[in-house]
């Protein structure tokens, strides 16, 4: 199971009699379960007095957070089973053997942070009101900035730029274009004129990506289109595989375009996108444009050609539809 894009708060376990020794709060992953947080926040969420453990995340199977937030919850990750961390903001600590993936940061010191980029027992200089409206269409906690921003700020966060383009990626490695709310990363954060991405669900001194559908080209190529009883990495009852290659182009005369994505607008048949950013998908999920031929500067002008390969995973080997929308900047 994957959680992306999403906000977990205001959840309570535990506060009647008839669920005395429930544990956990926001979220609960069980012995013989697999979940992966991406791209998320998890705050604000708490324990009745029947519960035993208070926690944000409670995980007893396997869990891996990506790029996501966890705040205000106290303690904000409880494990018993096997837990990843990556690129993740943890202000509210952990109880229970942490794996770390590298570029995580976490307030407390009780993680037992060892991989590269890690940062423990230091402030993440969150804004002081917690979730609200950043923009997108869930709340969110955003990075301080700077003194006074947002409101009640001292200081820039150390989240801020603090990953590695090589390391701003999804579940697959991909590249991961996006934040929580769909505002475009990475962003140069501390405008010192060198783009990074930030720990967390947000990124800061982002904005959101527009449609360009009407300046560029899509267009699969069926000279590699490619089906295969291959079901590696694809959900249990999946059949096989469908692969293919398309081409996007910007159109003569477009203006240039930056941060590109494909957005999923139509998926039939049960089918999935095994590629896409954050891990499997459906209708909603994105695939990002990486650095290839025409765009590996990471702007495509007018009539210059970048590829996307796409893997789905099939429900079934019946036909479906499969629709996208081009987002980015100009």
């Amino acid at each position: 199971m994957t959680i992306s894009n999403s906000t977990v708060s205001g959840n309570i376990v535990g506060g009647k009699p008839a669920f005395e020794g429930i544990s956990g709060g926001g979220i609960y992953n069980g012995k013989e379960a697999t979940l992966t947080i991406s791209n998320s926040t998890v705050s604000d969420n708490s324990c009745g007095r029947f519960c035993t453990i208070v926690s944000g995340i409670y995980n007893e199977g396997t869990l891996t957070l990506i790029h996501s937030t966890v705040s205000d919850n106290g303690p904000g990750i409880f494990n018993s089973g096997t837990l990843k961390l990556y690129t993740s903001l943890i202000a509210d600590g952990c109880v229970g053997p942490i794996t770390s993936l590298g570029y995580n940061l976490d307030q407390t010191g009780t993680c037992g942070l060892t991989g590269p980029g890690d940062q423990s027992n230091l402030d993440p200089r969150v804004d002081p009101a917690g979730l609200k409206d950043n923009g997108g269409p869930t709340k969110t906690i955003a990075l301080c900035t700077g003194s006074g921003a947002p409101t009640g700020c001292t200081g820039k966060s150390p989240a801020i730029d603090a990953v590695p383009l090589a390391q701003c990626t999804g579940t697959g490695g991909q590249p991961l274009s996006l934040d929580q709310r769909s505002f475009f990363r990475p962003a140069d954060g501390d405008r010192n004129g060198t783009t990074l991405c930030d720990m967390g669900a947000l990124e800061a001194t982002s904005s959101p990506l527009t449609t360009l559908n009407n300046l560029v080209t899509f267009t699969p190529l069926p000279a590699t289109y490619r089906t295969s009883r291959d079901t590696t990495g694809c959900p249990a009852g999946y059949v096989g595989k469908f692969h293919f290659t398309a081409d996007l182009a910007n159109k003569p005369g477009s203006p240039p375009g930056k941060h590109l994505v494909t957005e999923v607008t139509t998926l039939t048949r049960g089918n999935l996108v095994l590629n896409a950013d954050g891990g499997l998908g459906g209708d909603g999920a994105t695939v990002t444009f990486g650095p290839n031929g025409q765009y590996t500067d990471g702007v495509l002008s007018a009539k210059e050609h970048v590829a996307l390969p796409v893997t789905l995973c099939l429900k079934t080997f019946n036909q479906f539809t499969f629709f996208v929308d081009v987002l980015g900047t100009r």
